[in-house]
């Protein structure tokens, strides 16, 4: 009898060592999922951020483009010794690309929804 209960013993042993480590590594597994699920959310997150600062490059670069098309008189200032009216040149680019906010935040809301 006592044979039984120490083989018993030892199965039970075993049994709870077998079920540790197992448990230690669905743990590990689950932590490494979690890990790579955050990972993904953040590239889903860089992802949308780059698009969005392409789109306010290419905004700057269409509104550039348009500055240098209004006439001298707008763009520059000075009577003898001309030259560019930087704030005036800011805020049209400014003003611009605030026209497109809105169509920004749209297309961000869309991009959630994508990515």
């Amino acid at each position: 009898m006592k044979l039984l209960y120490l083989i018993e013993d030892v199965l039970n042993n075993e049994l709870n060592k077998i079920f540790s480590d197992l448990r230690n590594q669905l743990e590990e597994t689950a932590n490494i999922i979690q890990q790579l699920v955050t990972n993904d959310k953040q590239n889903v997150r860089l992802k949308e951020v780059l698009v969005i600062e392409k789109i306010k490059a290419e905004l700057k670069k269409d509104a550039l483009h348009m500055w240098s098309q209004k006439p001298t008189n707008q763009r520059f200032i000075g009577f003898l010794r001309k030259k560019e009216n930087i704030k005036a040149r800011e805020q049209f680019i400014k003003e611009y690309a605030n026209r497109y906010n809105r169509e920004i935040e749209l297309f961000r809301f869309i991009l959630k929804g994508i990515m």
